[in-house]
């Protein structure tokens, strides 16, 4: 989690610098099989991309903690794709729609909860 943590910390700094944390993580873990849990595989990664401020982010276990578990809830909902649609009912009949969809995706759902 202390990885996630620190991605969404990257995120204070600008999606660019955001983007190019994750780019090094991913090259660290798939390019040079590091273990992105290892305080210093993260450490350096930030610094490589100039995060700063990472040493404080990873050694307090709260810190960004609410942002990650807010990003795990989404993902458990069945958010798989952007866009992204829960259409709800005042009847309480839900129907999701995830990624691009044609237009009688939409019509057939707004019938189902009608």
């Amino acid at each position: 989690m202390s990885a996630h943590r620190l991605i969404a910390y990257a995120e204070t700094f600008g999606t660019e610098k955001q983007n190019l944390l994750v780019e090094e993580l991913f090259k660290n873990y798939f390019g040079q099989e590091k273990f992105l849990n290892d305080k210093e595989v993260l450490i350096a990664a930030a610094e490589k991309v100039g995060i700063t401020g990472a040493v404080e982010i990873i050694n307090d276990p709260k810190a960004y903690e609410s942002t990650v578990i807010e990003q795990y809830n989404t993902y458990a909902k069945g958010v798989r794709g952007v866009p992204f649609f829960i259409l709800e009912a005042p009847s309480g009949k839900t129907v999701t729609l995830s990624g691009a969809q044609p237009v009688d995706a939409f019509i057939d759902a707004f019938s189902h909860i009608a």
